[in-house]
């Protein structure tokens, strides 16, 4: 099993995250997480970024931007990777189509350790904001 994420990042530093649906069938419901989805049989972790993006956004990727993949271990044992890509996007977060979940927002790096995100994805966050990718994006 593979997964695609990216991280959205705004003029002022800010990540884009999308709180995740109320549902308590899904993993991880009312928690933040970044734009993606599973990597669907046929789809490369590229083209399974920029579907994901285009429905949980409305936004069509440029060139796509590879920062790292992650291991992730499943409730069963096997192990799964996750592809993180990242990009700039100097919108509102509520120009954005909110095609999955609850709400999309920008929040300030200071501002991460105050809010629930999915498990994993904030040791993606952290490698990030420490990362040259976003250091020296300028």
């Amino acid at each position: 099993m593979q997964w695609a994420g990216i991280i959205f990042v705004n003029s002022r530093g800010e990540l884009l995250l999308n709180l995740r649906d109320d549902k308590p069938e899904i993993a991880w419901p009312n928690a933040w997480d970044v734009i993606g989805g599973v990597v669907e049989a046929g789809e490369t972790p590229d083209e399974c970024i920029v579907r994901e993006t285009m429905e949980e956004t409305g936004e069509a990727l440029g060139s796509l931007q590879p920062f790292r993949s992650y291991p992730v271990p499943l409730r069963d044992g096997r192990e799964a990777q996750l592809h993180v890509y990242y990009a700039s996007l100097d919108k509102r977060a509520d120009e954005l189509v909110l095609g999955e979940g609850q709400e999309h927002r920008f929040f300030a790096p200071s501002a991460l350790s105050s809010i629930t995100i999915v498990r994993g994805i904030e040791g993606v966050l952290r490698d990030f904001l420490a990362s040259p990718e976003y250091l020296n994006r300028r």
